[in-house]
Order: C-alpha cells, then structure tokens, then sequence
C-alpha cells in the first residue's frame, strides 16, 4: 500500500500539472485515455515515474519562433516598443503519462485528495474503465500494466478488480 502522504504529494502534482486527454487513434477501437504531466522539474517527473513504475519521455529542445516572443515594454523603456527575443529555447522538459486502466487505476488512488474541480476526474475514471482492454488484442499490455501498479502498491478500481477476478474465474474453468 502507498502511504498517503506520497499520494497526496501526487494528487497535488497531477492536480497542478496534469492533462486529461483523449486520443481518437485510427487503429483502436475505443479512445485511449491518457494521463500526462510535462515539467522542467526533472525530479517529479522521476518520482512520478517511480511511484507507477514507467519511465519518463524526454522532450526535445525546441526553438522559439520570433513572433512568438514580441511583447510590448511597458516596466523599464521610456518609449513604447517591442522587445525581440531571437533565438530563445523552451526549456529542456520530460514527460509522465499513464494510459487507459492504469491511468484510471492511478487517479481512483488518489481521488480523494484531488480538489480541483474543472477537471473531469470521475468521468476520466469511468471512461477509461469502459474503454479497458481486458480480453484480445491488447489485453497483455493492459493486464501486465496493472499486475505492475498492483505489485508496487495501487489498489484497482472495484470495476476492474471484479472484471479481472471474472476472466479468471473463466480461464480457469476453460483450462480444467
């Protein structure tokens, strides 16, 4: 079990950081649901990683057109005019992201911490549980990644327990 301070520490995290996006991918049948927070801060991105057993994606550098940057002085010049920041870089930044069941599986965990009420949580949770691959194609990513949030502590979403504990129950009818 994860003790509650180090999912309060996330919820804060995921609550501050994180998207909430749904991809509409041509080769799958249902959306993927996915669960994403970039930062510069390489060390929560690490913890992240830690706490659901992934590894981060390292984002590439990427140079900031002109335009982008023009903003008009209005603190320290005398005069009106617009300062030009040419070549600037966006900081160098990595990613965290949980997709589907272990996504649904991680924010179920931390649902009682997470306050910020413009974001969907519940019906995150809930469709991601829908679209969970459990039987099929597919389905050995989806139980291997939640064998590992389970080993490290999560506990699942009752839906996806009560599913995994019926597909057991039948494979293990099929097999005797």
């Amino acid at each position: 079990m994860i003790p509650p301070e180090r999912l309060a520490w996330m919820a804060a995290v995921i609550d501050l950081k994180a998207l909430l996006l749904r991809k509409n991918n041509k080769t799958r049948a249902t959306p993927q649901m996915v669960l994403v927070v970039d930062s510069k801060n390489f060390a929560v991105i690490d913890r992240l990683c830690e706490m659901s057993g992934t590894s981060p994606e390292a984002k590439r550098i990427q140079e900031v057109k002109e335009e982008w940057m023009r903003r008009g002085c209005v603190e320290h010049c005398p005069d009106a005019h617009i300062h030009h920041h040419d070549g600037w870089q966006m900081p160098e930044t990595r990613r965290w992201s949980s997709t589907g069941a272990a996504a649904a599986t991680i924010l179920h965990n931390l649902r009682p911490y997470l306050v910020d009420p413009d974001k969907p949580y519940d019906e995150f949770i809930t469709k991601a549980i829908a679209n969970a691959t459990l039987t099929g194609q597919g389905s050995g990513a989806t139980k291997s990644a939640l064998a590992r949030l389970v080993t490290l502590g999560w506990a699942l979403p009752p839906a996806l327990a009560k599913d995994l504990l019926e597909l057991a129950a039948i494979s293990g009818q099929a097999s005797a």
